[in-house]
């Protein structure tokens, strides 16, 4: 799931994680020697209704979207049960949030569920202001008056998150107030400064200058009369629906991550260290807030690590642990990376993916070494 809400999974898989990739043109695929599935088979799904190539379906609410998203999976396992000895649910950006929702309604039905993987995920709303706040002020992103602004606006945040929070899935206005503040206050500002939110070393719509991952359009590829035909589709495909990116109200995950980490899955939590939008400290303060069987917040407060792959390429500082129940959590913050750490450390990333389905992360196998602690 890649995100949005709204971006097809479809068109970011063929743009960046699949077996092949849109090649420059955009006529063709080739070869992709990043590929995700060289470590697990590989299941993309267009969601929710009208997203990509999907058909329009009125998913009103996350838990109509979450419950379309779970029979969806569940359907596909049963027409094809060798997908299904081991399932990992991944989600990138806002749906980090769907993947862990998918991931403990598919555990309530007894389906394999081994692991969550939350890439540049927005999973703790009420600790995004104040992430916000840490890292503008610490990189000098703003004028001093909009720190000052930023400071100001903190306590109301926190009003209207709450308020949100009781009642995320029928919006009271809550919602859209703090989406409002989100922008004005913490995120207009900043890209008025000429700083993306999604990669803090480039102005905004300059990202792709960080990427090492270059494919074509898939937009310009799917919707060749060929490719429709082969696919048995009339419709155009969009990357975007920008309908369904102004639908839903993110949702706070953290009791269903902490039921997964209390069944004893393992998570991974990783974030690019030059992403603004959903950055280190906020997921950090976030994750401070997982408590269930076992206190998992224990994990910020690890040594950090440097990880470096097999092949002694640097990955980012990771913290870790594995708990009594056999829960395995770890957080990592992706060197030199933005909000999509797959297109600028592609190798990397699909190191990871094996080492988290593995576990070799946790093992001990993977290359550790000192680093110094977050500040």
């Amino acid at each position: 799931m890649f995100g949005g809400p709204g971006m097809s999974s479809v068109g970011g898989a063929l743009t960046s994680t699949a077996p092949c990739y849109v090649s420059e043109s955009g006529e063709s695929l080739v070869t992709n020697q990043y590929s995700w599935t060289k470590n697990a088979n590989g299941i993309w799904i267009d969601a929710p209704g009208g997203v990509g190539l999907s058909d329009e379906l009125n998913d009103d609410t996350i838990s109509e979207y979450v419950q379309r998203m779970t029979l969806t999976i569940e359907g596909i396992l049963k027409r094809h049960p060798y997908l299904g000895k081991e399932l990992h649910v991944i989600g990138h950006s806002f749906d980090s949030s769907i993947a862990i929702l998918v991931a403990s309604e598919l555990m309530e039905l007894s389906l394999p569920v081994k692991g969550v993987y939350s890439i540049d995920g927005l999973n703790g709303p009420a600790q995004r202001c104040s992430g916000y706040l840490e890292v503008a002020t610490r990189r000098s992103l703003v004028e001093d008056s909009e720190i000052r602004e930023m400071k100001q606006a903190l306590e109301g945040c926190r009003a209207k998150l709450e308020e949100c929070q009781t009642n995320w899935e029928f919006d009271s206005g809550a919602c859209k107030s703090i989406q409002a503040l989100w922008s004005k206050v913490f995120l207009n500002p900043v890209k008025d400064n000429f700083v993306s939110l999604y990669d803090m070393r480039t102005v905004p719509a300059g990202e792709c200058l960080f990427f090492k991952f270059h494919p074509g359009d898939a937009e310009l590829f799917l919707n060749q009369k060929s490719i429709r035909e082969q696919l048995g589709v009339s419709r155009e495909f969009k990357t975007l629906n920008k309908q369904a990116l102004q639908k839903y109200t993110q949702p706070d995950t953290t009791p269903a991550l902490v039921s997964l980490l209390d069944a004893g899955l393992k998570v991974l939590i990783a974030v690019g260290s030059e992403d603004y939008i959903v950055n280190t400290d906020s997921t950090l303060m976030w994750m401070r807030t997982l408590k269930g069987e076992y206190d998992y917040s224990t994990v910020v407060l690890q040594q950090a690590t440097a990880l470096k792959t097999s092949r002694d390429e640097t990955v980012g500082d990771v913290r870790k642990n594995i708990f009594d129940n056999g829960a395995k959590l770890a957080f990592i913050e992706i060197t030199e990376a933005g909000h999509m750490p797959y297109m600028n450390n592609p190798a990397e990333m699909e190191w990871l993916l094996g080492a988290f389905i593995n576990g070799n992360l946790w093992s001990g196998d993977a290359e550790l070494r000192p680093t110094r602690p977050h500040s």
